[in-house]
């Protein structure tokens, strides 16, 4: 078996490292956020270093992490029997949330926001791949796929 780091993950290292401890933590604990955790609170172990141990700097990420997830919980509903839609989205080359109907109605940034879709589908095709069962979903994001490429060009 060999182990690599997925496509979209910014990890630095051996991912055959990584995969073989985690496997040997699963064996040993059972494999879970915290059993990952304990193991790696150990300054000599392999997967030491994929966390921050300064207090401070991971409070700020966390709290970050916090914000991100408020502001993503946000939808706007135009009329009483619309579907909610996000109020504000990220894309690709900038590095704030912005309304959602601005970015659909900027045709450089709705490129961008398609493109950044088109990317998380691909990543979702490949997550389901692996089940034979699961071939349909992966014909159904095919057929979404070529309704944005449509929408793209608009």
């Amino acid at each position: 078996m060999i182990y690599k780091f997925s496509d979209g993950y910014r990890l630095s290292g051996d991912p055959e490292i990584v995969g073989r401890e985690l496997e040997r933590i699963r064996k040993k604990t059972g494999l879970t956020a915290d059993s990952v955790l304990a193991e790696a609170s150990n300054r000599k172990h392999s997967l030491h270093g994929y966390f921050k141990w300064d207090d401070r700097v991971a409070a700020h990420e966390y709290r970050l992490n916090q914000a991100r997830y408020l502001i993503r919980a946000i939808v706007r509903i135009e009329e009483p029997d619309s579907l909610p839609v996000r109020a504000f989205v990220t894309i690709s080359n900038e590095e704030q949330y912005v309304p959602v109907m601005e970015v659909l109605s900027d045709k450089d940034r709705r490129k961008r926001l398609f493109m950044d879709v088109h990317k998380d589908i691909e990543h979702m095709k490949l997550k389901l791949s692996g089940y034979e069962d699961l071939v349909d979903l992966i014909e159904m994001l095919d057929m979404v796929e070529a309704a944005m490429s449509e929408k793209i060009e608009e």
